[in-house]
């Protein structure tokens, strides 16, 4: 591994103007919020982590998205989910539900729902999904990520206030399967390290190369310590769960993908 090259920075600070408009904070003003991104503007679909999807359940209030550097707000009509996402019951082994009454979700598992738009003002734009042959290599790839971190959007916006998304940049540091074992097939190695500072609120961000692809949505962070060192560490889940999703959902045919359905685990 070395440090991103400065060309490779350009090359991802170019990518991040060109689809910034296409970032939304998601919430509302009693549960929380995170961030979600268009994967289809013909479709009005979004994509974000089930758990962020679940604030609607939590809050007991309508989910609401937010459309970067506007106070554009939209509502949204239907919610996907992974249907591998793992959920904490009370008292119970986990288990794997769509179902928010069921529990928490265990961010360990493929965190991920896509969100229906209501008809209403059209969506400026919509990022681009990695390629089968994009994901083969992407350890020490250098990534941006672009959401909406606590330590800057410090409150859902008021009405006629704007959502102002926060960038950042790193690079890919480790991909293992959603128990930490990297000695799994690469196609189960979909929870993803990242080195880039992470916070409550980047939850469901695009994590992109310098094209602009999106590889990874971010979905958690955990604070690890041994004797005396401690440090936080990052992750998402690798986007070709977001195509089992679509597929699962016969939704594959709304966004701009080319996969193989037959290569995909939805068991």
């Amino acid at each position: 591994w070395e440090k991103p090259k400065q060309q490779e920075l350009s090359n991802l600070t170019e990518a991040v103007r060109s689809v910034n408009e296409g970032i939304f904070l998601v919430g509302n003003s009693e549960g929380g919020y995170g961030t979600a991104f268009v994967i289809s503007k013909e479709h009005r679909l979004l994509a974000t982590n089930s758990h962020v999807a679940d604030i609607e359940y939590n809050s007991a209030k309508e989910l609401l998205v937010i459309r970067n550097n506007s106070s554009d707000v939209y509502k949204i009509n239907r919610i996907f989910y992974h249907p591998g996402v793992m959920r904490e019951l009370e008292g119970a082994l986990p288990v794997r539900s769509v179902d928010p009454q069921d529990g928490e979700v265990i961010e360990r598992s493929p965190d991920l729902a896509v969100l229906e738009i209501k008809e209403g003002k059209e969506l400026p734009q919509e990022f681009k999904l990695a390629t089968k042959e994009e994901l083969k290599d992407l350890f020490a790839q250098p990534v941006g990520m672009l959401g909406y971190p606590g330590h800057d959007t410090l409150s859902w916006p008021g009405i006629g206030e704007n959502a102002n998304a926060t960038f950042r940049t790193g690079v890919i540091s480790r991909l293992t399967d959603f128990y930490g074992d990297v000695n799994v097939k690469s196609s189960e190695k979909q929870f993803v390290q990242h080195t880039m500072a992470n916070w409550f609120g980047f939850s469901g961000a695009p994590i992109f190369l310098k094209n602009g692809h999106v590889v990874v949505i971010n979905n958690s962070i955990n604070k690890v310590s041994k004797k005396e060192l401690s440090t936080t560490l990052s992750y998402g889940v690798r986007v070709d769960a977001l195509w089992e999703l679509l597929v699962y959902h016969g939704l594959e045919k709304k966004v701009a993908i080319d996969i193989n359905k037959n290569e995909l685990d939805l068991t």
